[in-house]
């Protein structure tokens, strides 16, 4: 089980930039929407939307992550890849558009690629009795996770953070062991019952990220 601690510290700092990250994701699927919907056939193209709205959020983030000690990452060239990375913390959030219509729980299983059924398999680091970290030798990775929604012709964004423990497969729940939903003043609260106080250690020190995508985006 993942210490307290280590779940304290990934709340802290994703909370220290909830906002803009809500905003992102609200101001690329607007942006998406009405360009989307300026096309005549636009209804033609659905995956489109999708697409268009990470393009918007990476460049949002782009913008307006500065000075927060978090970096956009990633490679855009591949269907707009983008991870927020806070080197400080050797912590890393992979944007992932969310679809509970389509995967049990909301959260895409890992799929063919090697390198992502072991991203998504990995532990967070944890403590020894010593107190001391014990990490896996790569950045801790959550998945960010945006869906969109429409409610009697509203739309309804939807952002969270989540930390997977298993690849899953089509059709089947990916097992997590923590959900951070983001609220749009920036607030968040955990759906799977932990909540801890703030804490500002730096437990993932001297952790380098290990990008090593076999060429899928997300």
């Amino acid at each position: 089980m993942t210490d307290p601690r280590v779940r304290e510290l990934i709340e802290t700092n994703v909370k220290r930039i909830a906002v803009p990250l809500y905003e992102g994701v609200t101001a690329g699927v607007a942006k998406s929407e009405a360009w989307v919907s300026s096309m005549a056939r636009g209804d033609d193209y659905p995956w489109l939307l999708s697409l268009a709205a990470r393009a918007h959020m990476r460049e949002y983030w782009l913008d307006n992550l500065r000075g927060t000690g978090w970096s956009v990452e990633g490679r855009p060239e591949l269907m707009g890849q983008t991870i927020l990375q806070s080197r400080d913390h050797n912590l890393a959030l992979r944007l992932i558009k969310e679809n509970k219509r389509i995967h049990p729980g909301g959260v895409p299983a890992a799929g063919a690629s090697h390198a992502r059924r072991v991203t998504w398999q990995l532990p967070l680091p944890g403590l020894d009795l010593s107190g001391e970290i014990v990490a896996h030798p790569s950045m801790a990775e959550c998945l960010l996770l945006w869906d969109r929604t429409l409610d009697q012709g509203n739309t309804i964004v939807t952002v969270r953070v989540v930390h997977t423990i298993g690849a899953g497969s089509y059709g089947q729940r990916v097992p997590i062991d923590m959900s951070f939903v983001i609220r749009p003043e920036g607030g968040m609260y955990e759906q799977l019952g932990f909540r801890g106080d703030p804490a500002g250690d730096d437990l993932f020190p001297n952790i380098d990220q290990k990008e090593n995508e076999s060429g899928l985006a997300g």
